[in-house]
């Protein structure tokens, strides 16, 4: 159903639903787009304006809200907010804010939203847009002069334009209107009635703003006289006591009410069954129409009203084919290319073409109801990948429990298990026991593979080894490298002489190649004299006794104090000095010592401070390689021959026993300096 805007409204409009994306080209407003060029046949929109508009459509003017253009001195004086522009949707507000006349806009409400179109291009005439249903009217207009819509003698008119005549020295007026033919003509309404031609709706001075109606679009008045026409009923609110309350509407728009209500709803096209002559509001229209009657029928058709014994019976079920691909075309993506992962080794992904879609169809049922679908998986409870939401076990899913070692053998792991600096050594490994069958990893049922004598009688048993090697028999020998027949298991071996007598001949060499090797060491078997310690010079004393502690890092540096502090203060010593030798940097640390037996505790004391390279890096903030060596300086004084010796023999002795022990505990360290890198 069309409806008209009131005709005291200068510029036709249509009230439609608010425009959307579904319902805008039904409604002749189109999108825009400024790459297209719309002066192209093939690109013709029905507005008729894109062709012609040197610019966005909504900047051409097509209309006014009243303005006298005739009486401004130039075009410029216009307020561009009076006139009407291609393409605009006005909200029933507008116009009214426009005509100066009071309006309130309905609260939010359960409506949908209506609008005000203007009523141009190729939107058809009132006469026929009326004249295509049963809902018009009749307008008599009165003919008052010619627009100028060329802008001939003055500026240009438009329609809604305010213009006048004086006739009988009275001033008459009127707006401008577009005719039958499209000329541009100034009229006024002066009387309209209802279809029937039998009542008068409103006189011309019965309208909004200046008491002045237009005529309708395509009225055939175009000289002087009064002509009559069609027209489209006028929408608006039609509830007498509420604020927006239209005298002229003839349908109610619930909209365009201040509090929206429904107002006399009901049937308004006659051949409807429930056809109502008194309504004002439409509402749905049933016609006399064959189908299913039945409610609850598939095909139920609420509005037929004639049973044609169509009527199919619901099944309910499910109606979704089990078979994943059924009705698909080939040509689709992926066809058939659904796939599962197989719990087993060496398998994972597999294409299965068939996997099911639901559990339930049912091939009669024609409504669908409650499928299942299907959810591939172990549903056995006892499996260790059971999957509570399956539901369709159709394949091997299951993988059973089989408690065992699942720690692999050495080989297996990555080459980072197996690479320089991961492991100490290479005699403990990983599991020994590995069962390549097991589904659970169970701790305890691992043995881990430890290289190591496995035979308790033998020299060098390993209680915790696993894997049998090099053991060593319990064989006595000379252990002593002081004696001749050092690493032998006999002082003497047999000899058999030229009269074939066995004789056993004196080991004077050290064994090489015993075998068995010799693992217990036996006094008894020793033989020879240990050489002797050589003599102590009795006119030689102890005078000085120095501790030199050897470091290298990695670093050039030409000075190392910064050690010497936390060096003194770990090892209780003092006056410590350094020296820096350039070539991965050696570090020499002097310690003055008060006597040997001071040394004996200081070089102690460096073993146990530091005992590993951990313990350097955390102490010096460096990165070391092996931990300190440390070794005596000792200065001697000559003694005169007439002195007391006792005390140069007792230092004598202490000092070779020093020696002897240094010589022994010599160690290398390397240290790495830690630095920050910098780049550009």
């Amino acid at each position: 159903m069309y409806l008209a805007a009131e005709l005291g409204v200068p510029f036709p409009f249509l009230i439609i639903p608010q425009p959307s994306v579904e319902n805008e080209a039904s409604l002749f407003i189109f999108p825009y787009a400024a790459s297209t060029d719309y002066g192209l046949a093939a690109n013709l929109l029905p507005n008729d304006v894109y062709a012609s508009a040197p610019f966005h459509p909504t900047g051409k003017k097509v209309g006014s809200f009243g303005v006298a253009d005739n009486t401004l001195t130039e075009p410029n004086d216009q307020r561009q907010a009076d006139y009407i522009y291609t393409d605009h949707t006005y909200t029933v507000r507008n116009f009214h804010e426009q005509m100066k006349t009071d309006y309130r806009d309905p609260p939010t409400n359960a409506y949908p939203a209506v609008v005000a179109s203007p009523m141009a291009g190729t939107i058809a005439y009132e006469s026929s847009l009326a004249g295509t249903g049963h809902h018009w009217g009749y307008a008599s207009c009165e003919w008052l002069r010619h627009c100028d819509s060329m802008g001939a003698v003055g500026p240009k008119e438009y329609v809604g334009s305010q213009c006048s005549v004086t006739r009988r020295k009275t001033i008459i007026s009127g707006y401008c209107f577009e005719s039958d033919n499209g000329s541009m003509e100034c009229g006024r309404t002066i009387d309209v009635t209802d279809k029937f031609d039998g009542i008068t709706q409103m006189t011309h001075d019965s309208g909004p703003g200046q008491g002045v109606n237009r005529c309708p679009r395509g009225t055939p008045a175009t000289g002087l006289g009064t002509a009559v026409t069609k027209r489209l009923l006028i929408g608006g609110c039609m509830l007498a006591g509420d604020q927006n309350f239209t005298q002229t509407a003839e349908v109610h728009v619930p909209q365009m009410c201040a509090v929206p209500t429904d107002y006399h709803k009901g049937c308004m096209f006659p051949g409807a069954t429930n056809y109502d002559p008194n309504a004002k509001q439409p509402a749905n229209c049933f016609y006399l129409t064959n189908g299913c009657t039945d409610s609850t029928a598939v095909n139920f058709n609420a509005e037929a009203s004639i049973a044609d014994g169509s009527c199919i019976a619901a099944t309910y079920g499910c109606t979704v084919q089990p078979y994943g691909y059924t009705e698909v075309d080939s040509e689709t993506p992926m066809y058939k290319k659904r796939f599962v992962g197989v719990p087993a080794r060496s398998v994972g992904r597999e294409i299965w073409a068939t996997y099911t879609s639901v559990t339930n169809y049912k091939s009669d049922a024609n409504v669908l109801q409650g499928c299942k679908v299907a959810i591939e998986g172990c549903t056995d409870t006892s499996a260790i990948n059971y999957d509570p939401a399956a539901n369709l076990n159709s394949r091997t899913w299951c993988v059973p429990s089989v408690p065992g070692c699942m720690m692999p053998p050495t080989g297996y792991p990555s080459l980072n298990y197996l690479g320089s600096g991961a492991r100490a050594h290479q005699r403990d490994g990983l599991a020994i026991n590995f069962n390549p069958a097991a589904t659970v990893h169970d701790p305890t049922k691992c043995t881990l593979e430890r290289f190591g004598c496995t035979d308790s009688k033998a020299f060098n048993y390993d209680p915790h080894a696993t894997v049998d090697y090099g053991c060593y028999a319990k064989t006595p020998g000379c252990l002593d490298p002081n004696y001749d027949n050092y690493n032998c298991s006999s002082s003497c071996k047999d000899v058999t002489t030229d009269d074939g007598a066995v004789v056993c001949v004196a080991i004077t060499a050290k064994c090489t190649d015993e075998s068995p090797r010799v693992t217990t060491h036996n006094q008894a078997i020793c033989s020879a004299t240990a050489p002797s310690a050589p003599p102590i010079d009795p006119f030689e004393e102890v005078d000085t006794v120095e501790a030199k502690s050897d470091m290298t890092i990695a670093e050039e540096i030409s000075e190392c104090t910064f050690l010497l502090g936390t060096w003194d203060s770990m090892l209780n010593s003092g006056s410590s000095t350094c020296a820096a030798t350039a070539g991965s940097t050696n570090i020499v640390i002097s310690t003055p010592m008060a006597s040997l037996a001071a040394y004996n505790a200081f070089s102690a004391k460096v073993s146990t401070t530091f005992p590993s390279i951990a313990s350097l890096n955390s102490a010096f903030g460096v990165t070391a390689l092996t931990v300190p060596t440390v070794t005596a300086v000792i200065t001697y004084k000559t003694k005169s021959p007439d002195s007391d010796n006792s005390a140069a023999v007792i230092g004598g002795a202490v000092g070779g026993t020093l020696g002897g022990l240094l010589l022994i505990a010599i160690i290398v360290v390397t240290l790495r300096k830690k630095s920050t890198k910098v780049e550009a």
